[in-house]
């Protein structure tokens, strides 16, 4: 028992020293703006602007899943498993070429469905879409620095 202690806490001095106090901090960070900004939202916009805009927010999420088709998780992956450079640089931008090809297409089908739907016709909500739409342009390049 007292083995299994004293290497958990080992494990766990190992992490902190690697940085996972960082990531966890910034994970607490994003998760109270994102709660404040709810807040914020909520108070000063109407109820059926804040639905729709609700309502575009969880259809950006669930872009955002399939976001770069999962190729920045394989930067994190391929790139540590070499050491040669030019072979990490060369899994870099083909991972971030292919991701933001398909992350572009993302956002011209979102553009058109904005256009065309309901969404974009509240004067409103419009320019809260359309901002919306350039997540799935920026959400790769930032998640695979």
């Amino acid at each position: 028992m007292a083995d299994s202690i004293r290497s958990l806490w080992t494990a766990c001095k190992r992490s902190v020293s690697a940085g996972a106090l960082y990531v966890l901090f910034g994970t607490w960070l994003v998760k109270l703006i994102v709660m404040f900004s709810a807040i914020f939202l909520s108070r000063f916009m109407s109820k059926p602007d804040y639905g729709t805009l609700a309502t575009i927010d969880n259809l950006m999420d669930l872009v955002l899943l399939a976001s770069g088709l999962g190729l920045n998780s394989s930067i994190l992956r391929y790139v540590a498993l070499t050491d040669d450079t030019k072979r990490q640089r060369d899994i870099w931008r083909y991972c971030l070429t292919r991701g933001m090809a398909f992350n572009a297409l993302c956002t011209l089908c979102l553009a058109v469905w904005f256009s065309l739907s309901s969404f974009g016709a509240t004067p409103s909500v419009r320019p809260y879409a359309y901002l919306f739409i350039l997540t799935p342009l920026l959400a790769f390049p930032l998640y695979s620095i």
